[in-house]
């Protein structure tokens, strides 16, 4: 006779701060599996994956990114005109004859 298939639940905690951000994710093993870090108008700078590693980014007055980089060192700048609509994205390149300057192209 086979036996019946059992049932197994696996929980996923999430962590809120005072502000309704979500700062926390864990696992059924409880590993942090993404952590968040917010600025002062709740915009979302910054996240740390278990498997993605790190991104941060950067917005300006009006909410739009301006600046994006991540732990593998890829940098993204984003450039608008005067009634902020975008122009280009420019990506950065580490020059290592200028000390490790970023330089856009």
């Amino acid at each position: 006779m086979i036996d019946p298939p059992t049932e197994e639940f696996y929980y996923t905690r999430y962590l809120f701060d005072i502000g309704g951000n979500l700062r926390e994710v864990s696992d059924a093993k409880d590993r942090v599996i993404m952590r968040y870090d917010y600025s002062l108008l709740s915009a979302q700078i910054h996240q740390a994956s278990m498997e993605a590693g790190e991104r941060w980014a950067l917005n300006d007055v009006a909410d739009k990114p301006v600046r994006m980089w991540d732990s593998r060192e890829n940098t993204l700048r984003i450039v608008y005109d005067a009634l902020h609509r975008r122009l280009c994205c420019k990506n950065a390149e580490r020059n290592t004859r200028n000390g490790g300057a970023l330089t856009y192209s």
